[in-house]
């Protein structure tokens, strides 16, 4: 369409010193070669471009279950290279993007496309040479290797290879991509990331914001030394092991750490007062600390939104100072050892929309501040020592959808206003010494 502008304006300026008698003339020649010309415009990718993705596709063939994990994520799952037709312009298909000005091949994204095949180290797909993004997450490719051929592609900045069947130890030369912003090679369970290749590609990849190696076959320390540039970090179902290094709270952009299910132990060590932190997200579940108490500092982790803690073996009471956490939504402190009273600056979160402190050996009667927590939807406190009497303020939670207050010492009678939560969709109060009537 460019060529036809440039065309029809040249045409146009001439036939300004026109006769009138040949303006009619003029208006059907200028509209027929847009026709013309609409239909020869040249295509945006090259040929050897459209060879290469063709040739790549030629090597699997489609299958539905092998993105069946899509559909868990709601994300849309379908064979996108199915509709690729040599006759139309490859930046036009399906997944693909292209440089508008060279027309090279920037962005491949394959994800949940049904793939099932092996890639090979001769595949066409290595030389797309121009490559910035590249995500083939959610297929089968049948246990082929992470080739180092992945880090020929020097330009790129985004590499998805999660939950796709591959295998084998992931190459050395990915902590040469310097250029890489996100590497997400999480969900494959028969990869492997060697202690020499796991540290290079937490200290060399100095762009990186986002690493994610969950269930990757991590067995290491978690090293001191991060890049600072790191935002997001989930190195979940692996086998790291060590003392939870404390230095990763100054890293100033970290955002999200998921470091559950390892082999972590030692204890959370203090948190400087005066720290920075951008961290929303903590997830430190089904690890094995050595026990004691949270300090008081965690406190200062003032921008946390979820704090998951669940099965670490913690124990001593739950910090006064967790009523600072108040952009807190979500605290998961169950399958712990935590003793003594809930502290009332529990109240001061009210964003609050779950608490689960299930499994521990919490005691006294519930702090009246709970009733502060007006953006409650689950409140899970069962199998504690919580006693005294059913705290009737709990009903004023109009929000709450699930409550579990089973397996305590709570006593005295049912409130009469429980009918009062119109969105509770499960109420659990056995093993108490409460009297009355459930309404149907």
């Amino acid at each position: 369409m460019h060529i036809l502008s440039s065309s029809a304006t040249t045409t146009f300026n001439k036939s300004s010193i026109m006769a009138p008698a040949l303006v009619p003339f003029l208006i059907i020649f200028l509209n027929f070669p847009v026709i013309i010309s609409t239909y020869h415009t040249p295509h945006l990718c090259t040929d050897e471009n459209s060879l290469l993705l063709i040739q790549f596709r030629q090597s699997f063939k489609f299958n539905k279950g092998a993105s069946y994990m899509c559909k868990e994520l709601d994300k849309p799952s379908y064979p996108k290279t199915k509709s690729w037709n040599r006759s139309t312009d490859c930046c036009m298909w399906d997944g693909v993007t292209c440089d508008e000005v060279s027309g090279e091949i920037i962005g491949l994204d394959l994800s949940c496309s049904q793939l099932q095949g092996s890639i090979n180290s001769n595949s066409t797909i290595f030389h797309l040479s121009h490559l910035q993004s590249l995500d083939l997450a959610h297929n089968d490719f049948m246990s082929s290797p992470v080739h180092s051929n992945f880090a020929g592609f020097r330009r790129l900045a985004h590499l998805n290879l999660s939950d796709s069947v591959f295998s084998g130890s992931a190459p050395l030369e990915l902590s040469y991509m310097l250029n890489l912003v996100t590497l997400d090679l999480s969900l494959n369970e028969n990869i492997t990331v060697e202690p020499q290749v796991f540290e290079l590609l937490l200290q060399n990849l100095t762009h990186l914001r986002e690493l994610s190696l969950e269930a990757c076959g991590v067995n290491s320390k978690l090293p001191r030394n991060l890049s600072a540039s790191v935002e997001i970090l989930n190195l979940a179902s692996n086998g790291l092991f060590g003392d939870f290094p404390g230095e990763i709270f100054q890293l100033p952009k970290l955002q999200v750490i998921s470091l559950s299910a390892n082999r972590l132990s030692g204890r959370l060590l203090k948190v400087n007062q005066n720290i920075s932190s951008a961290l929303h997200i903590l997830d430190l579940s089904y690890n094995n600390f050595s026990g004691g108490e949270l300090h008081e500092s965690v406190g200062n982790l003032k921008s946390f939104n979820f704090l998951v803690l669940k099965d670490c073996n913690f124990s001593g009471p739950i910090p006064e100072s967790f009523g600072n956490l108040t952009e807190l939504e979500g605290m998961y402190l169950s399958g712990n050892s935590f003793t003594g009273h809930l502290p009332p600056s529990i109240g001061n979160l009210e964003q609050l929309a779950v608490l689960l402190l299930y499994y521990n050996r919490l005691e006294g009667q519930l702090p009246d501040s709970l009733s502060n927590l007006k953006s409650l939807t689950n409140l899970d406190i069962r199998s504690n020592l919580f006693n005294g009497y059913f705290p009737s303020t709990i009903f004023n939670l109009t929000k709450l959808e699930h409550l579990d207050f089973s397996d305590n010492s709570l006593k005295g009678p049912l409130p009469p206003n429980i009918t009062g939560l119109p969105n509770l969709s499960y109420l659990d109060l056995s093993y108490n010494s409460i009297n009355g009537t459930i309404p149907s």
